[in-house]
């Protein structure tokens, strides 16, 4: 059982703390939905309340201005038809003209009423001063004032027009009425001007609690309540002329949100642009309340509900985090744990279910002991008679060697006991020649010279007979040899002087060495290979043959590998005997003859070694060998 290392307190906090988490965001994600929504349109409401507001008054400006015109055009019109008026102005009597303009002003919502003859020359002109005095129009020694070519064309083309004409700080409605003669013919104008000025919108201003500006039809400023609205360029208003018109926009002034509405009014033929803007500090006041109270709201719903949560996740966390105590208590190898069962509910069970695991795991466990005791006896058992299995196939090896390796020691001992009987008759003659008792003759300087070859032969045969007894104890030791780094074309040389007795005059070794880099091995585990290997080519050759030992290195996925390739040419293999070489106890020799462990361990060392061990056979085409070792070692490879 693995469990992470966190401790009890912090995982009951986090379980707490998801609980929360999770209450939290399942009861105020509503409530913020709610909340969103209601703001959104709680704002949309009042936008709207807001622009209502705002076309009311658009529609109270333009019924002000109809009737202005109404009883500016009514009054103009029965002036210009009054007969006195049309003889004064026929006749040119200046002064009747100056008094019955002065009179018609003081009654007239104008502010500048002017006579126009017929050839464009102002006769007589009356005005409102700033305080609402009128005056008369002194012109001086000068009076040959006209008014613009523009308007005289108009006139005689239109006879009765109106326009808007801006001056600085005011917008001025001009209004032209024709005077007559008794025969019917025009005989002058009567110009009519009304100033729409800074003093005028701050009426309308005062009584419906809203900023104005008015604009010419080029969307240029003539006059304002609010001074900033005057800083506005003429491009600015020219761009709201498509998206904007009749529509409501916001825009800060001096820090303050309006809401700004720019609509089209008329003057007669002349067309003017009306700007009204609404404040909207207390729709935004009241939307900041409603925010007020809904975060209230939340705040009192996220506290209420952790607080909930903190008492139910308490409810639901003792009995988990007694359960996790257990797990705990359980994987730190404690048996025999249980948990209280208290209640009626799903925990209940649960603690009933893991006391009635633990006890299952108890009992599981006492059997695993046990098992494992009779596991790791018969693993012993198993090793001890792998060891003897192996040294027993090293001794059967051996004694297929006793002959050859007989006949090998006999050799150099033979001649080392026939060279010691003509050592010992030199050493009497010398002795008797040191003793006195001999003459000193011709042999004596044969002696010498021959005793030096004859001691040098008997230590040539004694080396070859050490090699020999080395060679075989090396082999047939019982432990391994240490991992270590060895030369494997030595390795097949030794090996190949065990078997020179038995391949000598019969068989003819070929050997093709590469130079190989020192491979990390158990060498004496690989002699038994080569041994096993070498020893089943030269029995498969029945009279003579050839064996052929091939070495070489190559690099595979950036690994190192030494291979090795021994082919005989003796009768070969069948895929039946492929199949089954290297199972354990299967030969192809007489009975007594073999153990049929040899390839089934030196399958198991090439493997241990991680390398690989391949047969290329075919019936009477000999057999080939070939064995793939890691240069890096078996626990060393990347």
């Amino acid at each position: 059982m693995v469990l992470r290392r966190i401790s009890l307190k912090a995982a009951t906090g986090t379980l707490r703390n998801k609980l929360v988490f999770w209450f939290l965001i399942f009861s105020l994600v509503p409530v913020g939905f709610v909340t969103g929504f209601s703001l959104q349109k709680s704002r949309a409401a009042l936008d709207k309340e807001l622009y209502q507001r705002v076309q009311g008054n658009t529609r109270e400006i333009e019924a002000t201005l109809r009737d202005m015109e109404k009883l500016i055009n009514t009054r103009a019109e029965r002036l210009a038809k009054d007969r006195a008026f049309a003889f004064y102005v026929s006749t040119n009597q200046e002064a009747n003209l100056k008094a019955t303009l002065t009179d018609w002003l003081n009654g007239a919502i104008a502010t500048r009423v002017s006579v126009i003859e017929s050839d464009g020359r102002m006769a007589a002109s009356a005005f409102k001063d700033t305080s609402g005095e009128v005056r008369v129009e002194d012109f001086g020694k000068d009076k040959s004032i006209f008014i613009s070519d523009v308007v005289i064309k108009q006139l005689k083309e239109k006879v009765r027009f109106k326009l808007a004409d801006l001056q600085k700080g005011k917008l001025e409605f001009i209004s032209y009425f024709p005077v007559s003669s008794r025969a019917d013919r025009t005989i002058g104008f009567l110009e009519v001007v009304l100033s729409l000025d800074k003093n005028f919108l701050d009426t309308f201003k005062n009584r419906m609690g809203v900023e104005m500006a008015l604009m010419s039809e080029d969307f240029k400023v003539a006059a304002a309540t609010h001074d900033d609205i005057l800083l506005y360029s003429q491009d600015f208003f020219a761009k709201l002329k498509g998206d904007y018109l009749n529509k409501l926009f916001d825009l800060n002034i001096r820090g303050e949100p309006f809401g700004f509405l720019v609509y089209p009014a008329s003057w007669g033929e002349a067309k003017i642009f009306v700007i009204l803007a609404a404040s909207k500090a207390e729709a935004n006041r009241t939307i900041q309340n409603i925010k007020t109270a809904f975060l209230g709201v939340l705040i009192a719903v996220a506290f209420l509900v952790v607080i909930l949560t903190w008492i139910a996740s308490n409810v639901v966390v003792r009995p988990l985090r007694e359960l996790y105590e257990g797990i705990r208590r359980l994987n730190a190898g404690e048996t025999g744990v249980e948990l209280p069962v208290r209640g009626d509910s799903e925990m209940t069970y649960l603690s009933a279910s893991f006391n009635e695991m633990t006890g299952k795991i108890k009992k599981a466990q006492d059997e695993l002991k046990k098992k494992i005791q009779e596991l790791e006896k018969a693993n012993l058992e198993t090793k001890s008679a792998q060891v003897q299995l192996v040294h027993s196939a090293k001794m059967a090896s051996l004694g297929q060697l006793v002959a050859g390796v007989a006949h090998e020691l006999n050799n150099p001992i033979g001649f080392i006991y026939s060279n010691m009987a003509q050592l010992d008759e030199y050493s009497q003659k010398l002795m008797n020649i040191i003793d006195g008792k001999g003459e000193r003759d011709k042999d004596y300087d044969y002696i010498r010279d021959d005793m030096p070859k004859l001691i040098r032969s008997c230590q040539d045969g004694a080396r070859r007979t050490r090699d020999i007894v080395v060679g075989l104890r090396n082999f047939s030791r019982l432990e391994e040899a240490a991992l270590k780094e060895a030369d494997i074309n030595e390795c097949l040389d030794g090996t190949l002087r065990l078997l020179s007795g038995e391949m000598k005059n019969r068989i003819v070794v070929k050997k093709v060495y590469s130079k190989l880099p020192p491979t990390m091995c158990y060498a004496s585990n690989l002699n038994q290979v080569f041994m096993n290997i070498l020893s089943n080519a030269a029995h498969a050759i029945k009279d003579e043959g050839e064996i052929t030992i091939k070495t070489w290195v190559n690099k595979e996925a950036g690994e190192q590998f030494v291979f090795v390739s021994i082919k005989d040419s003796g009768q070969g293999m069948t895929k039946e005997v492929k199949d089954k070489i290297f199972e354990p106890f299967f030969s192809t020799k007489g009975i007594g003859q073999g153990t049929g462990l040899g390839m089934s361990i030196s399958y198991g060392i090439i493997k241990k070694h991680g390398g690989e061990i391949e047969i290329n056979s075919e019936p009477g085409e000999g057999a080939e060998f070939i064995v793939k070792l890691p240069v890096a070692g078996p626990d060393q490879r990347p």
